[in-house]
């Protein structure tokens, strides 16, 4: 039983750096059509004022890279899933780690009824992991104590 731990545990490492990967790739093309565009304006823009002599020109918005509170906060629980693997007896950081968990769930349940976005490939990994802190809480207490 030892063993299928430790494999729950690698797997649960790897599902949560896994998770993370995922969510950089997310934000990074979904951003990268907005960066596209915003850097096509720039040149327009800076071919503008050398052609007209710098008395003509509009600067462009610049409104790339919109990371969100959403993307951090799955980032973060990403992150700090992939610690909790390696602190499987300290009960405070799992709970809290849980906590987040639910709350992220949330988001996903409210995302799911309001509209898909690109965030919710990242659902199945809190799965692998709330297996994982299910082993931790209820199978580790048993073994360890007398």
């Amino acid at each position: 039983m030892n063993a299928f731990f430790i494999i729950l545990r690698i797997i649960t490492a790897l599902t949560s750096v896994g998770a993370f990967v995922l969510l950089s790739l997310v934000v990074f093309v979904r951003d990268t059509a907005s960066i596209a565009k915003e850097g096509v304006g720039v040149l327009g823009y800076t071919t503008k004022l050398f052609a007209t002599a710098f008395t003509e020109g509009t600067a462009p918005k610049a409104e790339a890279w919109h990371i969100g509170p959403w993307q951090i906060m799955i980032g973060v629980l990403s992150l700090a899933m992939f610690v909790s693997v390696f602190t499987p007896s300290t009960r405070w950081f799992l709970h809290s780690v849980a906590a987040l968990a639910v709350i992220v769930m949330v988001g996903y349940a409210r995302m799911i009824f309001t509209g898909m976005n690109l965030e919710i490939m990242c659902l199945p990994f809190l799965l692998v992991w709330f297996g994982y802190y299910a082993m931790c809480v209820f199978w580790r207490a048993a073994t360890l104590t007398p």
